[in-house]
């Protein structure tokens, strides 16, 4: 009854962290979701000034305003990957911490349950000699 408690009790352990990777994971979703869009966003200013060189803009100008845009979605651009990656490895940290931290007590949980038989087993060759010396008597 009490491993049975244990277990349940471990295995809400294991549901609560596997919730807590789950928003991890929703959260590095939306990270790569916004560098998609920064990516969009560069295309996009691209396009847009090729089609004002097309209109006769000054080409100067035009790359000058171009290479200032790119900087800044690059800068961007890699501050969001910086911070998915950083997500991606914490993710991974908690996994790996769960899984060992898992392994540790279902370690611990079968020594007990181990000890908790012999003694189990123990009682029943303690009652048996008992009711044999009372048998006798």
């Amino acid at each position: 009854d009490v491993a049975e408690m244990e277990r349940a009790l471990m295995q809400k352990r294991v549901v609560l962290e596997e919730e807590r990777v789950g928003a991890m994971r929703q959260e590095l979703d939306h990270h790569q979701e916004v560098a998609r869009d920064l990516h969009h966003s560069l295309t996009k200013a691209n396009t847009c000034i090729q089609e004002l060189e097309h209109k006769g803009i000054a080409e100067h100008r035009v790359r000058e305003a171009a290479v200032k845009m790119e900087e800044s979605l690059v800068l961007k651009e890699n501050r969001i990957m910086e911070v998915v990656s950083a997500k991606e490895s914490s993710w991974d940290e908690a996994v790996g911490r769960m899984e060992r931290e898992t392994r540790a007590v279902v370690v611990e949980k079968d020594q007990q349950l181990q000890a908790a038989e012999a003694l189990r087993m123990q009682l029943q060759d303690r009652v048996e000699e008992l009711e044999r010396v009372t048998d006798s008597v």
